[in-house]
């Protein structure tokens, strides 16, 4: 933007130069068209009535007959080259190199290949110093108008960067309050990780108490299941001896007992033999549970 304006600058001040330089031009070529017009005079009236003539070189700008003058170092090569019957010559001018056929009288832009008709005539000198300066004078406004042509150009460049400018500046300022909005979020963010986190130490600690009291209740399980086997009658030694088959009442601690145990060793079996599947554990209810008792030891 900085560079763009300072082309700006510069371009502009170089208009006002050319258009300074255009306007003493005219004045100038005023003065001296006047001028000219009198030494024209004298000059024919004291040589015989004759004015003493130049060479005029002209290239065809626009058909049918709009010729214009070659600029004069342009002009005085092609003199040159015209008096030492050189057959071609090539030229710069407005940027491009042209070769001049003098035998064709043409003019070829080597370049675009594009070919123009070109002339050479004599023209008395008022007539010439005239037809110089209204050359420069066309060459002077016609940079004039491409300098202003460049200057509305640059011109509308400043403009559209100026809105390009406005338009990344607002977007600026979405893009900054959107970081606003994702740091807010990620502050939330960050307040609810700690709590969840706290959370789940907490949690991950009555994990740790529960599995402690269940390993304290298995303990304790194991503990009272020997007891009661250790209560539970030995095996006859004679199998003809005689024994007593009682039923265990409900409230009886060791039908709980026994009733727990027997539900808790359940447990889920295959589908059938080899399969994958599995069934879940039978659902059993304990009705009746019997006590067989020797007499001997119900004695003890």
């Amino acid at each position: 933007m900085r560079r763009v304006r300072s082309s700006n600058t510069a371009l502009q001040k170089k208009l006002d130069d050319k258009t300074r330089m255009l306007e003493q031009e005219q004045e100038f070529n005023a003065a001296l068209v006047d001028g000219l017009r009198q030494v024209g005079t004298r000059t024919c009236s004291e040589a015989s009535g004759r004015y003493e003539t130049v060479a005029c070189w002209e290239y065809l700008e626009r058909e049918p007959d709009s010729w214009r003058r070659y600029l004069p170092d342009a002009e005085q090569s092609l003199e040159e080259a015209h008096w030492g019957k050189l057959p071609e010559l090539t030229i710069i001018g407005s940027g491009f190199r042209y070769l001049i056929n003098f035998s064709a009288r043409t003019q070829t832009n080597v370049e675009t290949r594009k070919k123009r008709t070109i002339c050479r005539r004599e023209i008395p000198l008022h007539a010439d110093a005239t037809l110089k300066m209204t050359t420069e004078t066309e060459h002077l406004r016609g940079e004039n108008q491409h300098l202003n042509s460049v200057l509305r150009k640059k011109t509308e460049e400043i403009q559209e960067l100026d809105k390009e400018v406005h338009s990344k500046a607002r977007h600026i300022d979405d893009l900054h309050w959107s970081v606003q909005c994702l740091h807010e979020s990620a502050r939330k963010t960050d307040q609810q990780y700690a709590k969840l986190h706290s959370e789940h130490a907490a949690l991950k600690n009555y994990i740790h108490e529960s599995d402690k009291l269940q390993s304290e209740l298995e303990q304790d399980r194991r503990r009272y299941c020997k007891i009661l086997l250790s209560q539970l009658p030995p095996k006859p030694l004679d199998e003809s001896a005689r024994h007593v088959c009682r039923s265990l009442s409900v409230e009886d601690p060791k039908y709980a007992f026994l009733s727990r145990q027997l539900q808790s060793s359940i447990v889920g079996h295959r589908l059938r033999l080899g399969s994958d599947l599995w069934c879940d554990p039978a659902r059993v209810s304990v009705t009746r549970i019997e006590e067989l008792v020797h007499p001997e030891s119900a004695a003890l």
